[in-house]
C-alpha cells in the first residue's frame, strides 16, 4: 500500500529537505521491531517512515489534536520537534516499560514529552501526546492518564497540520 494523494501533497507543503545526517531505518529493521515487540505498525506510518527519512517538518506547520492536553496552548495548535528516524528503535526500547506493547513513540514533542502511535487494543492506529508529568513510576496501569488523543489514525494526524503564524 502507497500513501495516498492527499497525504502525499500534505507532506509536501509540511516537510522540506534536512540538512542532518540521520541514520535511517529499512524495510527489514521495521520488520524486525515489529518482529522483537509482537506489533503491527499501521502500513500509512511504514510508508512515511520510508519514504521520508530525509525530510523534517517545517517549523511553521502545527497539528490540531482532538484531545486537549496540559500543554495545548490557548490556540489549540501544538508542536512536533521532530519525527524519530533511524533512532526509532532506541525510543522505543527505552519507553517499553512505561508503554509495553500498548503504544511506541513516533516523534518528540516539546519539554521531554512524546507523539505516540497505538499498536494494540483500544491504542491501536490512533496517535497520542504522551504526557510525561501524569506518569506514576510505580503504576503500570497508569498509561492512559498520561495520552491524550491526537488523531485516529496517522493518515488525520498528518491532515491535522496547519500554518501558523507565529
Amino acid at each position: 500500500m502507497m500513501l495516498d494523494k492527499e497525504l502525499i501533497n500534505k507532506l509536501d507543503v509540511i516537510l522540506e529537505k534536512d540538512n542532518y545526517n540521520y541514520s535511517v531505518l529499512t524495510k527489514e529493521e521495521i520488520k524486525k521491531i515489529e518482529e522483537k515487540y509482537k506489533i503491527q505498525l499501521p502500513q500509512d506510518y511504514v510508508d512515511f517512515i520510508l519514504t521520508y527519512q530525509d525530510k523534517d517538518l517545517k517549523y511553521e506547520y502545527l497539528y490540531v489534536p482532538l484531545e486537549c492536553s496540559p500543554m495545548t496552548p490557548e490556540d489549540g495548535h501544538q508542536m512536533v520537534e521532530y519525527f524519530f528516524k533511524g533512532e526509532l528503535k532506541e525510543e522505543i526500547k527505552d519507553m517499553y516499560e512505561i508503554f509495553r506493547d500498548n503504544v511506541i513513540p513516533i516523534a518528540r514533542a516539546p519539554f521531554g514529552n512524546l507523539i505516540c502511535i497505538g499498536v494494540k487494543g483500544e491504542y491501536k492506529e490512533k496517535i497520542y501526546y504522551w504526557w510525561h508529568e501524569n506518569e506514576i513510576d510505580d503504576d503500570p496501569d497508569n498509561i492512559r492518564a498520561t495520552l491524550f488523543l491526537i488523531a485516529n489514525s496517522f493518515r488525520d494526524f498528518i491532515l491535522s497540520f496547519e500554518y501558523h503564524e507565529w
